[in-house]
């Protein structure tokens, strides 16, 4: 930038040399034209081709300023362009001027001949003509950006401007026919060439005067000493031996030992330069490396992920958070486009902002953060904060890309929209009040509960919305929380204004606002408690009714009871009595029908006192008090097939051994008598007769008992009918008995809280199992 500053004021100055030229001419004032008397002038020509060619430059540099305005940048340099013709036609009139011996042109009306610049009245200076004609290729050169060719023609023409000054710093003649022109002339070609040097600090010459390097620190050192001490010392000798002191011999000498010792003294300041930016560097690099490392390690340890891209969206570097974000390890990544790491849709819109920016500068996702859907390596998306920010080094643009995985802080959200809905939505109400006692929320609930809106309330202080309930136990509740911080619980009758109340079951709990009160309206509940209570009420009344008839009922059935066991029995004992009486006595006398008759009226006698046994035991289970404990149900077996003298039997018996239950001993030692008989009786006819008894453990705390047979069975057609009163499946020709037994199994089991079923098929044997809880460990 200051070199294309310098540029401009270069150019500026040249223009305003050439203007008070022609001014000079115009006016008469020769010190605007020639700076000394006898000193060669600038003619009206030449100072015509500055103004031109210093424009051009005026109007190059804003041009290049304009850049980002299209219609201003291309009028700049379509007017540097032609400023630049013009300069070349200047240059082909001197040269013609020069060429053909044309000593004087009219020029704008001057009343004077104005001749080019030269050296005495009759030499003319070509050196002006040739420059204009170097300059002007210069100016084109820079325009067609062959940096080549505007250095190939730049630095002859600042060399003739340096001949021209010679002849002013020495004295004398001019060097050569081409070196001779005004002091301003000169002046004017070096400064205007140097400025279309420095106008390319991205190349060429200029470009090293800009560099950091050591080159250009040691260019920017030594140029200016190079360029003004041999002048200073050329210049001092010279007027020394003006004076006569000290001789052309003595002279050489000098300037050769202050050559020497000038330009040793500069190799040393440069090598001393060299050795400190050489340690510089080094203190740089170290530093430069130390902060990279420190980088590196806020950005290994960051939760965002950090990737960096170049103008064409190619990934140049990602982090170890963007590894995990993505599921892509870093070299899988780095050096395609970034458009994998988003959705299709969403990788579209990104190269058209890239695009846009770059073209324009408008900034629509530079630095600025926003949300975008970004995708795994395994196909998910996700949603993710992105913020871009444009990283420059010299002209080398990329873009670093911070992105978080806001997955989580989404998905709370969702869930806080959701609760927010849940509460506004639940039956049950909700209300927060501060320490002052005002309304800070209330759900639609709470305000349907006390028939308001919550706009009424929010913001209002309860003792103005309710007046007196500061004398209410449910303010006295509220107070207790707001000091105590421990929650607390009441039902309340809330009364409103007009006169009518409802039940509130409340929940107060300390808040960070204040409290808050969860209600719930149980006038419902209340008045269906009432309900209950009388209904309760009446049914105990109707229980003590029911006890007396139960009690009389039983009573009734005890009666009964004894009128069977004494009142059945004396007349049945009669028959029997009788009966066995008459075939005791008269059985000579009797006929075989008799006899026959009277065998049977004995047979049915005896069975007849069974049923009356059996009903009579049946009875007696149902008022039996039970006697629960625990039982060794081994023990309780092994009693039982001792009674039956199993040993005796020609059975092959299969017995487990069962593990212990919770029982009452007497009714389960008559359920286990009536099922073993069952199975040794329905067993019998059989030619190998096997009965098996075991259990099997169930998932629930419950034992499964069973005694199978391979006797006749059963069709499981009548299965219902096997525990029925008096149910028989078999003929009483076929097997004796009279249908009880299976039935008190059946109300035994179920006065223990278990279960009883029958499996079994036609001539294949049966299994009846039932089921007992297992063995209490609170009973001994």
């Amino acid at each position: 930038m200051f070199l294309r500053r310098l540029a401009f004021a270069f150019a500026l100055v040249v223009i305003l040399s050439a203007g008070l030229t022609l001014i000079g001419w115009w006016l008469h004032i020769e010190f605007f034209t020639r700076l000394r008397p006898n000193w060669p002038a600038m003619v009206p020509l030449t100072a015509s081709g500055f103004l031109l060619a210093g424009w051009s430059i005026l109007s190059l540099i804003i041009s290049i300023r304009s850049a980002h305005t299209a219609h201003i940048h291309r009028l700049w340099k379509y007017s540097s362009i032609i400023s630049a013709i013009l300069v070349s036609l200047v240059a082909a009139a001197g040269f013609i001027a020069n060429r053909f011996g044309i000593k004087a042109i009219q020029f704008l009306d001057f009343s004077t001949l104005v001749y080019l610049d030269i050296q005495g009245p009759d030499e003319h200076a070509p050196g002006t003509a040739i420059n204009f004609f170097l300059l002007s290729g210069a100016l084109l050169a820079f325009h067609l950006r062959s940096v080549w060719l505007l250095t190939f023609l730049s630095v002859p023409c600042q060399l003739l401007g340096w001949l021209g000054i010679t002849r002013y710093v020495y004295g004398g003649q001019p060097l050569s026919p081409y070196a001779g022109m005004a002091l301003h002339t000169a002046a004017s070609f070096i400064a205007l060439a140097a400025a279309l040097i420095f106008l390319r600090t991205d190349r060429g010459l200029a470009r090293l005067l800009c560099d950091s390097s050591y080159g250009g620190v040691i260019v920017r050192q030594l140029l200016l000493p190079a360029l003004i001490l041999p002048y200073s010392m050329g210049w001092l000798l010279l007027s020394l031996n003006s004076i006569g002191w000290p001789g052309l011999e003595a002279s050489v000498s000098i300037l050769v030992i202050l050559s020497v010792f000038i330009f040793s003294c500069l190799i040393w300041y440069s090598a001393h330069t060299l050795a400190r930016l050489e340690q510089e560097k080094k203190t740089a690099q170290a530093e430069l490396l130390e902060s990279r490392e420190h980088s590196e390690a806020i950005i290994n340890t960051a939760i965002d992920a950090i990737i960096t891209i170049n103008t064409q969206g190619i990934i140049e570097s990602f982090s170890p958070s963007a590894e995990k974000m993505f599921g892509y390890r870093s070299a899988e990544v780095i050096g395609h486009k970034v458009n994998i790491l988003m959705p299709d849709s969403y990788a579209r819109e990104h190269d058209d902002y890239l695009t846009n920016y770059l073209q324009t500068g408008e900034k629509k996702i530079i630095g600025r953060g926003r949300e975008v859907t970004a995708l795994r390596r395994d196909g998910t998306e996700f949603p993710a904060e992105l913020a871009v920010t444009e990283v420059r080094s010299g002209d080398y643009r990329r873009f670093a890309g911070f992105i978080r995985d806001i997955s989580s802080q989404k998905e709370a959200f969702e869930r806080m929209l959701m609760l927010e809905t849940t509460i506004e939505t639940m039956l049950e109400g909700i209300q927060i009040i501060d320490p002052d006692w005002r309304y800070v929320y209330v759900n639609a609930s709470a305000a349907r509960q006390g028939r308001t809106i919550p706009s009424v309330l929010i913001g209002r202080s309860i003792l103005e919305c309710y007046p007196g309930i500061e004398e209410t136990p449910l303010f006295a509740a509220m107070q207790s929380v707001m000091r105590s911080r421990e929650p607390g619980q009441l039902e309340n009758e809330f009364k409103f204004h007009d006169g009518s109340s409802n039940w509130f079951a409340l929940s107060i709990e300390p808040d960070q606002a204040g409290i808050l009160i969860r209600s719930v309206d149980i006038t419902g509940r209340r008045s269906a408690e009432k309900k209950l209570l009388k209904l309760n009420a009446e049914l105990e009344e109707r229980i003590a009714q029911r006890t007396t008839e139960l009690v009389s009922t039983n009573r009734e059935l005890e009666s009964f009871s004894y009128s069977v066991s004494h009142d059945l029995r004396a007349p049945l004992r009669a028959i029997d009595g009788f009966c066995r009486a008459l075939v005791e006595d008269f059985s000579d006398d009797l006929p075989d029908a008799a006899r026959h008759y009277t065998a049977r009226i004995l047979r049915g006698a005896d069975r007849m006192g069974q049923l009356i046994d059996d009903l009579l035991r049946y009875s007696r289970l149902n008022r039996a008090a039970l006697q629960l404990t625990n039982i060794d149900m081994n023990w309780l077996l092994h009693d039982v097939l001792e009674d039956l003298d199993y040993k005796n039997k020609n059975i092959n018996w299969h017995i487990h051994d069962l593990p212990n239950c919770y029982g009452d001993r007497v009714l389960l030692t008559q359920v286990w008598l009536n099922l073993i008989s069952n199975a040794i009786k329905f067993s019998a006819k059989v030619e190998n007769p096997e009965i098996t008894i075991g259990y099997e453990k169930s998932e629930s705390r419950m034992i499964e008992y069973f005694v199978k047979d391979n006797g006749v069975g059963f069709d499981m057609r009548h299965v219902q009918k096997t525990f029925g009163m008096f149910q028989r499946l078999h003929r009483m020709e076929e097997f004796e008995g009279n249908g009880v037994g299976l039935a008190i199994v059946q109300r035994v089991i179920h006065r223990l809280s278990g279960e009883v079923r029958a499996v079994g098929a036609l001539n294949a044997g049966a299994k009846f199992t039932f089921t007992l809880p297992e063995q209490s460990s609170d009973t001994e």
